[in-house]
C-alpha cells in the first residue's frame, strides 16, 4: 500500500492569491496603457499637433470629436448655377447648428433662396418663399415653396433643371437623413415648375450636374 505523503505548508499553493495577483497585474497593465496614451496626446498637442488630425487615426471609441449637442455651427454646400455652363456650383456657407435635421434643411433652403454671394447665378426667383420642410422616415424630404417658385420662374428647360437640382442637391448632399426630395408648391406636389421637368415624383440627388 502506498504511503500518503504529507504536504508541507510551504508547498501548498493558494489559488485565490494567484487569481488576485493576476487580476491586479492586468489592471495595472491597462492603467499604464491609458496613462501612456494620455501622455502621448498631451505631447502631440503641445508639439503643435492638431486634435482634428489626431482624431483621424484614433479608433472611434477614443476620438475627441465635439459632441453633437455642443456643436455650434456647420459648413454646408449651397448649389447655384454656374455663369459659364448649364451646371451647378457650390458655395460654402457656415450655418448655425441644430440637432433637428428638418430645421437644418429649412436653413439650407433659406440660404438657397437668399441667392449667391459669389460668382454664381441664382436658381430660384427672388420672390419665392419657403413654407416648410419635412423629412419622412424613408428619407424623402418634402420642400414646400410659395407659388412664386413657379409663377415668377424665368422659364427654359435648362433653367428649370438647375432649379430642381439646386433644391435637391442642397438638401440631400448636406443632410444624410435625406435620400430624395419632393418639391411642393403651396402644399401640393408640383406637376412642374416651368413646364419642362416632371416634378410629380421625388428626385434623387445628382452629382453629374455639378461642375
Amino acid at each position: 500500500m502506498a504511503r500518503s505523503q504529507k504536504k508541507t505548508g510551504s508547498g501548498v499553493r493558494n489559488p485565490r492569491r494567484n487569481k488576485r495577483g493576476g487580476l491586479f497585474g492586468f489592471k495595472t497593465f491597462v492603467l499604464l496603457v491609458l496613462l501612456a496614451g494620455a501622455a502621448a496626446v498631451v505631447f502631440y498637442v503641445r508639439s503643435g499637433g492638431s486634435l482634428k488630425v489626431l482624431d483621424r487615426v484614433l479608433p472611434p471609441a477614443l476620438r475627441l470629436e465635439t459632441p453633437v449637442e455642443q456643436q455650434r455651427s456647420w459648413e454646408a454646400d449651397i448649389f447655384f448655377s454656374d455663369m459659364d455652363s448649364d451646371l451647378l456650383i457650390a458655395e460654402k456657407r457656415t450655418l448655425a447648428w441644430d440637432r433637428d435635421p428638418e430645421k437644418r434643411a429649412a436653413a439650407l433652403l433659406r440660404e438657397l433662396l437668399r441667392g449667391p454671394s459669389g460668382a454664381a447665378v441664382r436658381t430660384t426667383p427672388e420672390t419665392a418663399l419657403l413654407r416648410s420642410v419635412s423629412i419622412a422616415s424613408d428619407g424623402t424630404a418634402q420642400a414646400d415653396f410659395s407659388a412664386q417658385l413657379s409663377g415668377a420662374h424665368p422659364g427654359g428647360s435648362s433653367s428649370e433643371v438647375l432649379t430642381v437640382y439646386s433644391i435637391v442637391n442642397t438638401l440631400a448632399l448636406n443632410i444624410d437623413a435625406i435620400k430624395k426630395v419632393q418639391i411642393l408648391i403651396e402644399g401640393r406636389p408640383a406637376d412642374t415648375i416651368a413646364g419642362h421637368v416632371d416634378c410629380r415624383q421625388p428626385f434623387e440627388p445628382s452629382i453629374k450636374i455639378i461642375k
